[in-house]
């Protein structure tokens, strides 16, 4: 894995170093999770934006809802041979 050096301020450099040492993890394992987590947040915080213009557009919207019942009978196409598959613990045949 390669590595790169990037700057941070001597408190946030801190706070990763508490943060490694109170899970037991890399300041590098921190970085990352802490990257992940905010992409997380920028999509989902994108997607509500997304959905609330959607919502907004009352034409739109039932468009949208057309296009999600136009595929719904899609959902078990072609599946029903497999009526009978045991599909594992915790799922009903």
């Amino acid at each position: 894995m390669s590595t790169a050096t990037i700057r941070a301020t001597q408190e946030t450099r801190n706070t990763i170093r508490e943060l490694a040492e109170k899970y037991g993890i890399t300041m590098q394992e921190v970085v990352a999770e802490a990257v992940k987590t905010l992409r997380r947040q920028l999509f989902f915080a994108e997607l509500d934006e997304a959905c609330a213009a959607l919502e907004a557009a009352p034409e739109a919207c039932q468009e949208w809802q057309a296009e999600i019942a136009a595929w719904d009978v899609t959902l078990m196409d072609g599946l029903e041979d497999l009526e009978d598959e045991d599909w594992g613990e915790g799922n009903p045949k």
